[in-house]
């Protein structure tokens, strides 16, 4: 039993819910490439976070289907739940990535060279603390637009990954505002 076309899922999921190995064997080939597809916008992830994200969204796709929650009656309604269940993980494993020691020691190393002067690393060192503050203050969708823009995500990559994962609809000139506002109250709050 191979997926071949949308269609076959439904009957590789039926299979799934009778305990085919066959057909779970059939649905982890199917769902590398889908997975593969979903992850393919989060580019600020690494093999390995990606191979994680993949891995937790199966265990959690097995856990739904296996408790027959799974009631897709159209090979899209499957579809699309893998590929939102496989981004939600990634932007779990996003969210979860919080090493600001880490994060704050390479940016200082990257803007100050070693023969700074301690009051230049200071101030950097404020400077940085202010700006995670502000970004504190903001919403979960003005974070992950702004890590995402910094990122180089297109803001038409974030429309849809808004629209997908949180059902938030917006344009993509709305994205870009967003993003022009954004920096505009780091560069005032933290000048």
């Amino acid at each position: 039993m191979k997926v071949w076309s949308s269609g076959d899922i439904l009957a590789v999921l039926d299979g799934c819910r009778r305990g085919e190995q066959t057909a779970w064997g059939c649905l982890q080939q199917w769902f590398s490439r889908v997975s593969t597809s979903a992850l393919s916008p989060f580019c600020s992830l690494g093999q390995a976070d990606r191979d994680e994200a993949a891995e937790t969204a199966f265990g959690k796709i097995m856990t739904e289907i296996q408790a027959s929650r799974v009631k897709a009656a159209h090979p899209g309604e499957f579809v699309n739940f893998v590929r939102i269940t496989v981004r939600r993980c990634a932007l779990d494993i996003l969210r979860q990535r919080r090493p600001q020691d880490e994060v704050r020691d390479s940016t200082l190393e990257v803007l100050v060279d070693r023969s700074s002067r301690p009051d230049t690393l200071t101030e950097l060192r404020s400077r940085l603390d202010c700006i995670e503050h502000v970004i504190s203050t903001w919403s979960a969708d003005e974070k992950l637009i702004f890590m995402l823009k910094i990122n180089g995500t297109s803001s038409n990559a974030i429309q849809n990954d808004l629209s997908r994962l949180s059902g938030v609809h917006v344009t993509a000139n709305a994205i870009d505002v967003r993003f022009h506002h954004q920096r505009k109250r780091l560069e005032e709050a933290c000048p």
